[in-house]
């Protein structure tokens, strides 16, 4: 039977790379018999400039998944900050599937600061 696994976390340390070097924050594990990830939700905590966030799968090595575009916003009362989700559940599919152990990763190249939160199950 699955068990839900869902994690927060925080990224602000820019990072150029795109090769699994220099400051990356680990979102989320999977469990012994691997998982699949379900949602990521990305959320700016303040003012944005162009960039990216970088999703990496780690599993003994980098792999880049996904590099999310970040756009310049500066949110007040009217404009909220940037955000983005991304949903891998369809009529066919439970999520992402990952191995045992494995790790969604995360940097963002812009210092600025964003809360992630993955919502997966563990196998």
């Amino acid at each position: 039977m699955a068990t839900v696994n869902t994690t927060g976390s925080t990224i602000s340390t820019a990072n150029p790379g795109r090769d699994g070097t220099g400051t990356i924050v680990t979102g989320w594990t999977a469990g012994a018999s691997g998982g699949y990830v379900r949602t990521i939700r990305i959320k700016a905590t303040g003012n944005t400039d162009a960039g990216m966030v970088r999703i990496f799968h780690y599993d003994g090595a980098y792999y880049l998944w996904r590099e999310i575009q970040v756009v310049a916003i500066t949110p007040d009362r009217t404009t909220p900050s940037f955000e983005s989700e991304l949903n891998f559940v369809n009529d066919n599919s439970t999520g992402w599937q990952v191995g045992a152990a494995d790790t969604i990763r995360f940097a963002t190249e812009q210092a600025q600061e964003f809360d992630i939160i993955v919502e997966g199950m563990d196998n």
